[in-house]
């Protein structure tokens, strides 16, 4: 399975040829779906884990600056910074995941619907000449 920064509705090839609206809809339906899995809570974690982390040490790192060399306005800026990169980083790790389910569920919703053939009429052998 390879993971890549493009996961999003244009994606999914197969979604490409339908109407913004549909696909719009398609994966918005399929999104939800993806919380039925353990590595979607998982990545709501490592973002909320990343965030509380990475804002604590910029709370140590602002609270080496107490005697005056920064003003409190510095120090806080660099609790939120830190606190966004973390955020930043794991929401990075969070999109990819529910975006790697997401785009499972769309690809069985398309399959069911007849917008595409299944894995069965790739996988076919090819008919003798």
């Amino acid at each position: 399975m390879e993971l890549t920064l493009t996961d999003c509705p244009k994606s999914v090839p197969e979604l490409k040829r339908l109407p913004r609206r549909q696909r719009r809809r398609i994966w918005r339906r399929c999104y939800w779906r993806a919380f039925g899995h353990w590595q979607t809570w998982f990545g709501l974690a490592i973002l909320g884990g990343g965030t509380a982390v990475s804002t604590f040490l910029g709370a140590m790192a602002g609270g080496l600056f107490e005697n005056g060399e920064v003003s409190w306005f510095t120090r806080i800026g660099l609790v939120l910074a830190c606190g966004a990169g973390g955020g930043g980083v794991g929401g990075l790790f969070y999109g990819l995941i529910v975006n790697r389910i997401t785009n499972y569920y769309v690809r069985e919703h398309l399959e069911r619907e007849g917008l595409v053939a299944g894995p069965q009429a790739d996988s076919a052998p090819a008919p003798a000449p």
